[in-house]
């Protein structure tokens, strides 16, 4: 059985950062437990404190370093985890995140960035795995993450352009989007995938789908043959 929760940052670091995930499972050494990662749009530093990760790319195990950022991811990825599970991630903003962590749009890829080499990750990790419960550890990462923030900055083209997915659920198109922020589309398309690594139409896709998991998990009698049409 996974187990997962989500935490609100300090209030200074909102701009910054969406939430602190923990996922956990207690099950024993040689057990295998599974999920699916449905794509958010988010940047998100990952600090694995427990077991190996299944890459079901190249379909071996692979011991990830103690701290990644992970690359974002732009569709569903199956996961399975071999023995406890101590998952600790920061879901960092759509404007802002790269700032935050002194990072360019260039230095996203599709692969994780090995958090040892960020000044700081590796001992908040090992923080992270001492700490003896959720509250300790949501104290510790607010204490990293607000200076680094008070030397950051937001993007707030792409933080507007976030909101406004998010609050139509995706269903604008890019055109639409760019006319209402009042600028070009070719400036639109250049700034989110620069801040974000996906286009503009991707993360809509993405933003719509989210709503759409929201909407079946609220009402699940909803057919889904109307969501889909949606």
């Amino acid at each position: 059985m996974i187990s997962y929760r989500e935490t609100q940052p300090h209030a200074e670091l909102r701009d910054f950062i969406r939430c602190y995930g923990a996922l956990r499972t207690d099950v024993p050494a040689r057990h295998a437990s599974e999920g699916l990662l449905v794509p958010d749009g988010h940047l998100e530093i990952a600090f694995n404190l427990g077991a190996p990760r299944h890459d079901f790319l190249v379909d071996r195990w692979c011991p990830r370093p103690e701290v990644t950022v992970d690359e974002v991811v732009s569709r569903a990825v199956r996961i399975r985890w071999l023995g406890p599970t101590r998952y600790v991630a920061v879901k960092l903003t759509r404007g802002a995140g790269l700032s935050l962590l002194g990072l360019a749009g260039e230095d996203l890829t599709t692969e994780p960035i090995d958090g040892r080499a960020l000044p700081g990750l590796a001992a908040l990790g090992e923080r992270l795995a001492g700490a003896p419960d959720w509250a300790r550890r949501v104290r510790h990462l607010d204490e990293f993450f607000r200076p680094l923030a008070a030397r950051a900055t937001v993007d707030l083209l792409v933080a507007a352009t976030s909101r406004h997915l998010e609050s139509r659920a995706g269903g604008v198109s890019i055109g639409a989007c760019a006319e209402r922020l009042g600028v070009s589309i070719r400036t639109l398309q250049l700034r989110v995938r620069e801040r974000t690594g996906l286009t503009p139409k991707r993360l809509a896709q993405i933003v719509r789908v989210r709503a759409a998991i929201r909407s079946v998990a609220l009402d699940s009698s909803r057919p889904l043959s109307t969501l889909a049409h949606d």
